[in-house]
């Protein structure tokens, strides 16, 4: 009897490649398969081969314990593979590691996932006003269990859009004081809406403060300090008394998705784009439960990393990359409106208030081109430290890019610096 044959995908890194000596497949290559090329048609210069890019894909198809490469091909869909991570090649002895879906080979999820459901009782929560609308939901002030609070509102059709937010919120350890508090989720009354219950933020979105008023440098300093903060406790990876958080990647920080309480401080929120990731004991790199879907990227154009930009984004610790890519944009723009240092988005200055993906790509990703920093900036000591604090942020490779904890203690030396 024939021994069946899957079919995996690695992915490796120019780094590794270098370190363990050169390519025994010089000649492999690989066709880039993102939102512009596939609405491009047939396009040159999309084929890449080993010997001159920076990373490379390639198909290796197991016969028994052996893995032969495929010289070319086109990546199948992503849809028929659970997850991918930064070293997707496993112990070929443990055939265990792989399972099958319509013949090809699939990385199983992990398991030590465990929710923690938080139902409301909608007889309980009053909604009184509407006060913002995203793309999938409008958000209502409220009233639940004599809290006032914020009722994200999704339609009975956006069930999805619903259970992906309600998935982040109910991991387990995922109260801090970055992240916007939550109350529960649910149905309507008349079981015609998805319900999430939230804090309610009285100074509205990051991106509304800003536009409304300038702030001082203790001002600035709260708001960068409480957002680094918890978006560095989102990105941590927490085992506490036998239970586990996992990574998480929010995939769509802007300012329009940042709440700012009546004390200044910056809570996260609006994780719909949100990818839960897994270190799991015994298996190396790292696992991802949510896939970007074929249909492009996602989350707020302006503030996507160049790599998302282009489409060649792994499910692993790039997502968290990207993360800090858009951190620097946002600390950029806290500080552009610090009375002490200097109000603008993000690039609008440079191409305007409506910005497309096309130039995007070219002044962000082919020129490597930031938003422009005040020459002040560079003539005061915090300005200095500041603008290298914000380009370490966003620098063009992820690898490059710090932490978001390493934001964190910068930003405290900051601090303390300027005190003094």
């Amino acid at each position: 009897m024939r021994q069946p044959q899957w079919l995996l995908i690695a992915v490796v890194e120019c780094l590794f490649l270098c370190i363990s000596g050169h390519c025994a497949y010089h000649n492999r290559k690989y066709i880039t398969r993102n939102i512009i090329s596939m609405h491009a048609g047939n396009v040159t210069e999309l084929v890449h081969r080993c010997s001159s890019t920076k990373c490379c894909a390639s198909y290796f198809r197991l016969v028994g314990n052996q893995a032969e490469v495929m010289l070319e091909g086109e990546l199948p869909s992503k849809q028929k593979y659970h997850s991918m991570s930064e070293q997707s090649l496993y112990n070929l002895d443990k055939e265990e590691n792989l399972s099958c879906v319509d013949g090809e080979a699939v990385l199983p999820l992990c398991s030590c996932r465990t929710a923690t459901p938080r139902p409301i009782n909608s007889a309980d929560l009053e909604i009184q006003q509407a006060i913002g609308r995203g793309h999938f939901a409008k958000v209502w002030q409220g009233k639940y269990q004599g809290s006032v609070v914020a009722v994200k509102v999704f339609h009975a059709g956006c069930k999805q859009e619903f259970s992906s937010e309600r998935d982040i919120y109910e991991l387990p350890l995922m109260e801090h004081s970055g992240i916007a508090r939550f109350f529960g989720a649910g149905k309507s009354l008349d079981g015609g809406s998805w319900l999430l219950v939230l804090e309610l933020a009285t100074c509205g979105s990051l991106h509304h403060l800003l536009c409304d008023k300038r702030g001082s440098w203790m001002a600035s300093m709260k708001l960068s300090q409480s957002l680094s903060q918890g978006l560095a406790y989102l990105h941590s990876d927490l085992h506490r008394q036998g239970t586990h958080k996992p990574v998480v990647a929010h995939g769509d920080l802007s300012s329009g998705n940042v709440l700012v309480r009546a004390d200044g401080t910056c809570a996260l929120s609006d994780f719909g784009c949100s990818t839960i990731l897994r270190s799991c004991s015994g298996r190396p790199g790292w696992d991802s439960l949510k896939i970007i879907a074929d249909c492009g990227q996602v989350g707020s154009l302006r503030y996507m990393s160049p790599e998302i930009l282009e489409g060649c984004v792994d499910q692993g610790w790039s997502l968290v990359q990207a993360d800090v890519y858009s951190l620097g944009l946002l600390l950029w723009e806290i500080w552009m409106r610090c009375s002490d240092l200097f109000e603008d988005l993000p690039y609008e200055t440079e191409l305007g208030s409506s910005v497309t993906l096309e130039r995007l790509l070219l002044y962000v990703s082919q020129m490597n081109k930031r938003p422009s920093i005040p020459k002040r900036w560079e003539r005061e000591t915090q300005g200095a430290l500041l603008q290298e604090l914000v380009t370490d942020c966003w620098d063009h490779e992820p690898d490059a890019r710090l932490t978001a904890q390493c934001v964190v203690g910068r930003l405290h030396a900051l601090q303390t610096i300027h005190s003094v």
